[in-house]
């Protein structure tokens, strides 16, 4: 296959796949409240940290505040190269100094 036909056929490849695209419906909204689809489970336990995993039903972004007093104090946001989690399938999050 030539560099011409190579990139004709690209381009018929792209195109095809921008209609799929454009053709699948857009989403709708959920009428139920916001909430968690399970309770938060606690994974990777350390002497002194624990993962934290917790899963919306909705998209959402969440941070876990903790601490030794009513005060908490510490806040955990599962940021990933200072990038803030968005998910409405699972959110992760690291709880250190415990």
């Amino acid at each position: 296959m030539n560099r011409r036909n190579f990139f004709f056929a690209v381009a018929i490849l792209v195109s095809a796949s921008l209609r799929v695209v454009a053709a699948q419906p857009a989403p709708t909204p959920t009428t139920q409240p916001f909430g968690f689809a399970a309770a938060p489970v606690l994974l990777n336990p350390a002497p002194d940290s624990i993962t934290v995993i917790a899963l919306p039903n909705a998209l959402a972004t969440a941070w876990v505040e903790y601490g030794p007093t009513e005060a908490l104090g510490q806040r955990a946001d599962g940021a990933t190269r200072g990038q803030i989690p968005l998910s409405d399938r699972l959110m992760a999050f690291r709880l250190t100094n415990l």
